[in-house]
């Protein structure tokens, strides 16, 4: 149980990090990573069209990792023996000023003031 525990453990860490990458106002880069038996990592830049259990396969990596970005969505797909993990999510940047609208988010049912004597 332990390697899928580090195997979704790593996708968590690589997606947060493309998260925060955009957080800094900076657009993430397609990104494959290979990690190795051993543990070595191995990135390849811009992706890879091909499929991850295949360039896993291919270079006798223990696990794969896509990072792709497609309009305002962040993606990590993971891919190791039979277990495949997907995270995805809209960016923060795109997220927050729909929450933070110019609009009250109550509404007042009977504005009627009531004031009251001085003295109370």
């Amino acid at each position: 149980m332990y390697l899928v525990s580090r195997f979704l453990d790593n996708a968590a860490s690589i997606f947060e990090t493309a998260e925060s990458t955009i957080e800094a106002g900076l657009v993430p880069s397609e990104l494959t990573i290979l990690v190795g038996l051993e543990g070595g990592v191995r990135l390849i830049s811009n992706g890879s069209d091909w499929p991850l259990d295949t360039l896993r396969a291919s270079c006798d990596a223990e696990m794969a990792y896509r990072v792709s970005r497609a309009g305002d969505r962040v993606r990590v797909e993971g891919r190791t023996g039979s277990q495949s993990c997907i995270i995805e999510t809209e960016a923060r940047q795109q997220t927050i000023p729909a929450m933070l609208r110019d609009q009250p988010r109550y509404t007042l049912v009977n504005p009627t003031v009531f004031l009251l004597p001085a003295g109370i």
